[in-house]
């Protein structure tokens, strides 16, 4: 039922997901940069290929940090809109209660089981 729910967001949720693999493919492309890096400071003539060694470690850092932020902002976002049917999934069906229903609940009692239920 949950599943049905989150349809609506599934295209977020594919880009948080596509930006996860991304970042964890540029994570295991670091120590290879880092490689390149040392490789290049230990040649004689070796400062062109060391800036641009560490220029691509830069790179591929802003990179990973670009496609975490995109990534974790698309899934809050899908998590946070989620949340928000399902509150107003609740309340709707709360607010067509019959009157005996609310007599024998306590206002107290639902509003623990509301916010509990949401969290």
């Amino acid at each position: 039922r949950l599943w049905r729910m989150a349809k609506p967001y599934r295209g977020l949720v594919l880009i948080a997901g596509v930006c996860a693999l991304l970042s964890l493919g540029i994570s295991l492309l670091m120590p290879l940069a880092v490689r390149a890096i040392l490789n290049a400071a230990e040649m004689p003539d070796g400062a062109r290929a060391l800036t641009f060694s560490a220029f691509g470690l830069l790179a591929l850092y802003l990179l990973r940090a670009i496609l975490s932020v995109v990534g974790g902002t698309r899934l809050r976002l899908a998590g946070e809109s989620l949340a928000y049917d399902l509150r107003v999934q609740l309340f709707s069906v709360l607010i067509r209660q019959p009157l005996p229903f609310f007599a024998t609940n306590g206002v107290g009692s639902i509003s623990t089981r509301l916010s509990s239920d949401l969290s």
